[in-house]
């Protein structure tokens, strides 16, 4: 799946959760509604955490920085920035071109309806099956992954480590 006319890239999306991501504020005191504001810019920090009382200086203005997390709930498009839903909207589009999936670390959980549907909405549209690899401490997650379309062939590793030491294929392009 090339982007931006690289055609040696795999592309690597993160869809739920993301504590790396935030809204900037002018005060601490904000309403839920600017928190979960569907047209509130947000930024990636490059940092390993981002806390509530993390503050940034902007144009002479002191600004609070308050994390933006896409829980696993029944209805996270009503809860997405438009930026997020454009992401999504890669990553399904990739998701249909591929071969070769590798899930890392995502349970899919019950609640987490959107997800699940996204994702089994184009396993069952494409024509080809693909093999599918998830990677994922807790094996109870297989059947949750079996139910949702048309894979190939699914492979479980309980670490990433296991996973590569295991590998059976090449990822470089």
């Amino acid at each position: 799946f090339p982007q931006n006319g690289n055609e040696n890239c795999i592309p690597v999306f993160k869809l739920h959760g993301s504590l790396n991501w935030h809204s900037n504020h002018k005060t601490r005191n904000i309403s839920l509604n600017t928190i979960i504001s569907t047209k509130k810019n947000f930024h990636v920090t490059t940092g390993s955490k981002l806390s509530f009382d993390q503050t940034y200086q902007s144009k002479k203005k002191k600004l609070y920085a308050f994390p933006i997390i896409i829980p696993p709930v029944t209805h996270k498009s009503s809860i997405m920035n438009d930026n997020i839903v454009h992401l999504w909207g890669e990553a399904q589009s990739a998701l249909s071109k591929s071969d070769i999936v590798i899930v890392y670390g995502y349970s899919c959980p019950e609640t987490d309806f959107e997800s699940a549907n996204v994702l089994s909405r184009i396993l069952q549209k494409i024509n080809k099956k693909i093999d599918f690899y998830l990677i994922d401490p807790e094996p109870g997650i297989l059947k949750r992954y079996a139910d949702l379309g048309n894979l190939n062939k699914i492979y479980y590793y309980s670490s990433g480590k296991t996973f590569i030491e295991n590998m059976d294929f090449d990822i470089t392009p």
